[in-house]
């Protein structure tokens, strides 16, 4: 490899750092040369500034695929794969998941002022007691009542109980 040889290295490493990726439209218009002419792979790359390899790429995937496997699908047109459903699946899970844990944080902590507020003022109280009226309030805002009594470790019936001789 003589100095031309070193320049031509140097020069093809320029020209691959500037050039720019082609379209889709740009890469179908090449397939097209090449399946409608009678240029070889190399010649269509020449002509088109391309590499062999992209030519020959290009040309098995439209056989393949056709032209929609160059045209890229808008996000909202996309369509997902059954890995992709089932990611978005456990990731909604997982969603719910935390968001329930956040309930039962909330509630935790309000059953738990509750409870010291209640102490101070009035001594010792039955905790049962401070559940109700904590599950009450609770379920009065829009919580889940069974979520209530399964974090506060409240029976569901004995709180209905409860309600029922408030009233």
């Amino acid at each position: 490899m003589g100095v031309d040889g070193v320049e031509f290295l140097v020069r093809k490493e320029v020209d691959s750092l500037t050039k720019r990726r082609k379209t889709p439209e740009e890469k179908l218009a090449i397939v097209e040369a090449y399946l409608q002419t009678d240029l070889t792979y190399q010649e269509v790359a020449d002509k088109y500034d391309v590499t062999y390899a992209n030519v020959y790429a290009w040309v098995k995937k439209y056989q393949q695929q056709g032209r929609d496997g160059f045209i890229k699908p808008s996000n909202l047109q996309e369509a997902e794969t059954e890995s992709d459903l089932a990611e978005t699946q456990r990731l909604k899970e997982y969603k719910k998941t935390l968001l329930l844990e956040k309930k039962f944080l909330e509630v935790q902590r309000i059953a738990l002022m509750r409870k010291g507020v209640v102490r101070q003022r009035v001594g010792r109280l039955d905790d049962e007691l401070i559940c109700f009226m904590t599950i009450y309030e609770l379920a009065e805002e829009g919580y889940n009542l069974s979520l209530l009594t399964r974090v506060l470790e409240v029976s569901s019936l004995r709180y209905y109980i409860w309600l029922l001789g408030q009233n």
